[in-house]
């Protein structure tokens, strides 16, 4: 990917891979346990201010290996005249990536990704290439959903979860500090589909030292067929 700009500032090309193999331990109706080992390469060729002194040519190699594990309990329960299958489903989350200094990499389209339940399972916690984090951390979560039986639709789903990190983030971007608490924030979603083609939202981020929430966002989303689709937040 090319990088250009009209002054004079570091410009160039940036090559990014990231193969990776996966392998499924256990798959059953009740249970999952998966590994994947992705190896990632970054490597630019850079165009240099006037009068700098970097490395024009500065790569990055890393492994990036997790184990993602889950269990599902489900209960038939009846509310009102409808019958649904109630679930009740933990999940572990293992992500381990090496720490390697990434100062002499430029900073050309990254930046730092707000957390939610989809984040607590990515391998980066960055945007873009010009940083991969390094990890060694568990992420657990809680989903509990409300299937109805007579269309196997889902009607209710609540989701809980939270990483726990092993040791301290020293993967940064300019300006940050390194990051040495123990967990993140807690976050939470929950979400409400009250007819066949309309559901609401709500997802909140909570810092539980500072016992703050940071972040809300409430979402209606209407879609019926493959031409009616409207959302809001």
């Amino acid at each position: 990917m090319l990088f250009d700009h009209a002054n004079d500032v570091t410009t160039g090309l940036r090559y990014d891979i990231m193969p990776g193999i996966s392998y499924k331990l256990l798959d059953k109706p009740g249970y999952f346990l998966n590994t994947r080992l992705n190896y990632r390469y970054t490597s630019y060729n850079l165009n240099l201010p006037t009068g700098s002194t970097g490395n024009a040519t500065p790569t990055r190699s890393l492994p990036i290996f997790n184990i993602d594990s889950g269990l599902f309990f489900d209960r038939s329960i009846k509310i009102g005249k409808s019958k649904f299958t109630h679930s009740l489903e933990p999940r572990l989350f293992y992500l381990y990536v090496p720490s390697q200094d990434q100062s002499d990499l430029p900073v050309f389209d990254t930046s730092r990704l707000t957390l939610d339940i989809n984040q607590l399972f990515r391998s980066n916690r960055y945007s873009g290439a010009d940083r991969q984090s390094d990890a060694n951390q568990l992420t657990f979560t809680l989903t509990s959903r409300f299937i109805r039986d007579d269309n196997n639709r889902e009607q209710f789903r609540a989701t809980l979860g939270q990483i726990y990190y092993l040791k301290n983030r020293s993967v940064t971007l300019p300006g940050e500090q390194v990051e040495t608490g123990n967990s993140s924030d807690a976050v939470a979603e929950i979400s409400w589909a009250f007819t066949p083609y309309q559901n609401i939202t709500a997802s909140t981020q909570w810092d539980p030292d500072r016992t703050d929430t940071k972040v809300t966002i409430f979402e209606y989303r209407y879609k019926h067929g493959k031409k009616h689709l409207f959302n809001v937040a």
